[in-house]
């Protein structure tokens, strides 16, 4: 699972997820993916989760004529009131179908549910329609944004479509469970790393990554690390060794070494703990 891809990144094949608590954040995100898409002169699908399409108008540069379609989210994930998934995955299926009959060599794909799937009592089934999503893009190799609301979204329904993405964006305000103090270099983090609190980190590690030399992070304070805080590490240190150089982590918890060996990650690819 990868936290620090941008949109505008992602490749034929590539299935992200976007968790959002502000529209404003999230419309950046979305119109970075949609420009990429349009400048590739792929077809384009978008599917606005909240029915503002606003975004679009903002893309530079335009959609060419008859290269994007935005479809309503009620008529693509609902029939008759009610999340219907098959009916979800048909609308995608056919957009791959459509964008091939109009002479396109892919298809991007952007959007979500609507609030009345998310928040309506229903939404336990959407992990596993997500990883059925997952299935059509790499077998049809569309890149795909599938954006939440986590502020309508029910809590663990949104842990299991986090996991159900191989990317995963995070469009949020800073959490408050998650402190970070920020020098060249170095970032010391207070409180809680776990999926909730991810996106209060990544912006702050993108940018400290950008200083072509060694990161330190101190984990003295840390009260909790989840898998995904893990994951997000491990995804660190693998870019600064593409670069050359180490990720250090200071004040590592005991277990720490072990769960890296556990999960797989025990060559710790520009890892350095301590």
């Amino acid at each position: 699972m990868a936290f620090m891809r941008s949109p505008a990144s992602l490749d034929p094949g590539d299935h992200a997820c976007l968790i959002y608590d502000d529209v404003h954040r999230r419309d950046a995100a979305i119109k970075s993916f949609l420009e990429a898409g349009f400048a590739r002169g792929d077809r384009v699908v978008y599917v606005p989760e909240t029915g503002d399409e606003t975004v679009v108008g903002a893309c530079e540069p335009n959609p060419k004529a008859g290269q994007l379609t935005v479809l309503d989210a009620e008529a693509a994930y609902t029939a008759d009131g009610a999340f219907a998934p098959d009916r979800a995955l048909d609308t995608l299926r056919a957009a791959v179908v459509e964008a091939r009959a109009l002479g396109y060599a892919a298809l991007s794909a952007a959007g979500g549910p609507p609030a009345s799937v998310t928040s309506n009592g229903m939404s336990a089934g959407l992990p596993d329609y997500e990883r059925r999503v997952d299935e059509i893009v790499s077998e049809h190799e569309i890149s795909a944004v599938c954006a939440y609301d986590s502020r309508v979204t029910e809590p663990r329904t949104l842990l299991g479509i986090v996991s159900a993405h191989p990317i995963v964006f995070f469009a949020t305000r800073p959490d408050p469970r998650l402190r970070i103090d920020a020098g060249p270099h170095r970032l010391v983090l207070h409180g809680f790393l776990e999926t909730a609190t991810i996106g209060t980190a990544v912006p702050l590690l993108a940018e400290v990554l950008k200083g072509r030399a060694d990161v330190t992070i101190d984990l003295s304070d840390l009260e909790f690390v989840d898998l995904s805080g893990v994951r997000l590490l491990v995804e660190a240190a693998g870019l600064l060794d593409d670069e050359g150089h180490s990720l250090v982590i200071e004040g590592t918890p005991s277990w720490l070494p072990s769960i890296l060996d556990m999960v797989g990650f025990g060559d710790r690819r520009g890892l350095v703990v301590r």
